[in-house]
């Protein structure tokens, strides 16, 4: 009987082994599309920006830092503000759980001391976000564009992969170093 029983754990321990080998991977769960208001629960940096018939490409085209390129930030109250590429900028929009938005106050320049001349980048950041109309995300990526096709921004979630390249002043969430604060310090 004891001899029996191990050749029938045996034989149950190989045919699990076969079957497990068998077998084929569970296939790839999809990332479902989240709610736009969970857009300003995150930072966005620029990967891809398509207007006027003029293609950016993160990897292709900017010879910037990642810290310096446009990004989009926003909160519960609909306020919008980032950095276009070269100066900040500010709005406010109204934002519907299914994307849709209406801008309430446009998204402009934040003329502050020592704004610098807007370059091409810039300009066309600006003009594909205030043309925008819809808000999609799926899992860290977004896209902001308008209905017609004529304007389209794509934005990667900023995460730690971002902030480990280059070392970053506490509270600033795109790194970048206030000069000032470090000479005064010297």
């Amino acid at each position: 009987m004891p001899r029996r029983a191990s050749y029938l754990l045996l034989s149950i321990v190989l045919g699990n082994l076969v079957l497990a080998g068998c077998s084929t991977p569970p296939p790839p769960v999809p990332q479902l599309q989240r709610s736009a208001w969970s857009a300003c629960e995150h930072e966005w940096v620029l990967s891809s920006l398509y207007y006027s018939g003029r293609t950016y490409d993160s990897t292709l085209s900017w010879s910037r830092f990642w810290r310096d390129r446009p990004f989009f930030k926003c909160d519960r109250f609909g306020y919008v503000r980032g950095n276009s590429g070269t100066n900040p900028y500010l709005g406010r929009f109204s934002l519907s759980s299914s994307g849709a938005f209406t801008w309430e106050r446009i998204p402009a320049i934040a003329r502050m001391g020592g704004a610098q001349p807007s370059d091409e980048l810039e300009v066309d950041f600006l003009n594909a976000l205030r043309k925008s109309d819809l808000i999609v995300i799926v899992g860290n990526k977004m896209m902001v564009s308008s209905t017609d096709g004529t304007a389209r921004i794509e934005f990667e979630q900023v995460d730690r992969s971002y902030r480990q390249a280059q070392p970053y002043k506490k509270g600033d969430p795109l790194g970048r170093q206030d000069h000032n604060q470090e000479e005064s310090k010297r």
